[in-house]
């Protein structure tokens, strides 16, 4: 058996880095750290609920500026990418939805796909709707 550390991912050592890179600057910034022993618990708790309601503050912005940025793409366009994505990794079942699209004589298999596909596409645009009527996107 080895003694060696098991290696982590590209991700996990980006976002370690990032807790690096955010300790020296608070410690420069603040002439402090988390060993500090000056605060008591709910003075923690107050720093804490602070910087939540600055994460809030974030996902305000985000959404304000997604909603600003994507006007002019109504839902269905987005419903669109998203089948578009799906045929283009499910070719083979694409070609065949789209097959028994065209024909006149679907058999009762294929009319429960394309129930299916309707179906799905209902539930997306309802969803789609949800969201934009609560301000998500």
């Amino acid at each position: 058996m080895s003694d060696e550390t098991p290696k982590v991912d590209s991700i996990v050592s980006s976002v370690i880095q990032k807790f690096e890179q955010r300790a020296v600057f608070g410690k420069n910034k603040y002439g402090t750290d988390l060993d500090r022993k000056d605060l008591h618990f709910l003075e923690w708790v107050q720093h804490y609920q602070e910087e939540l309601m600055d994460a809030i503050l974030y996902l305000e912005k985000m959404k304000i500026t997604y909603n600003e940025n994507n006007e002019d793409e109504p839902a269905d366009k987005h419903i669109k990418k998203s089948i578009y994505k799906w045929c283009e990794k499910n070719p083979g079942i694409a070609s065949k939805i789209m097959a028994n699209i065209e024909s006149e004589d679907n058999d009762s298999e294929d009319d429960e796909i394309l129930n299916t596909i309707k179906s799905i596409n209902d539930t997306n645009k309802h969803i789609f709707k949800i969201l934009k009527d609560n301000q998500v996107i």
